[in-house]
C-alpha cells in the first residue's frame, strides 16, 4: 500500500475471469536501486505455462505507457529464472545483463523495454 501512497503505482490481482479465484499478482513497482519502474509478478504454480502471466503483464505494461506515460519498463529475474526471463523478452523487452540487486551480493538480470512518444 505505500507503493500506491508514495508513487502511484503497485500490484494488482490477477483472478480467474470465470470464479474470480487469486491466481498471483501483476503490477508496476518503483525501486531504489533502479531507475526505472519495473513490472513485477508472481503467479502460483498450477497456473503457470497457460497464459495469464503474459496477458496480466502485456496489460500492466500499456497501462503504464498509454495511461501513466511512462517511456521506459524494466523487469528482472534471478540469473536462472529462464521462464519469466522469457516472458520478459516476449513482452518486448531487451536483455541489458546482469546488475547488482540494492545493496545485496546478488546479481539479476535487468530486462528493459523503451518505448517511442
Amino acid at each position: 500500500m505505500m507503493m500506491y501512497a508514495e508513487h502511484g503505482i503497485g500490484l494488482y490481482a490477477v483472478e480467474l475471469k470465470d470464479s474470480s479465484t487469486p491466481i498471483g499478482v501483476c503490477g508496476l513497482i518503483q525501486r531504489d536501486f533502479l531507475k526505472d519502474v519495473d513490472l513485477g509478478f508472481g503467479y502460483l504454480s498450477k497456473y503457470w505455462g497457460s497464459g495469464f502471466a503474459y496477458e496480466a503483464a502485456n496489460a500492466v505494461m500499456n497501462y503504464g505507457v498509454d495511461e501513466l506515460g511512462y517511456r521506459r519498463i524494466a523487469g528482472f529475474t534471478s540469473l536462472d529464472n529462464e521462464k519469466s526471463a522469457n516472458l520478459l523478452l516476449k513482452l518486448g523487452m531487451k536483455d541489458e545483463g546482469k546488475i547488482r540487486y540494492a545493496s545485496t551480493a546478488e546479481y539479476v538480470r535487468l530486462f528493459v523495454r523503451e518505448y517511442k512518444k
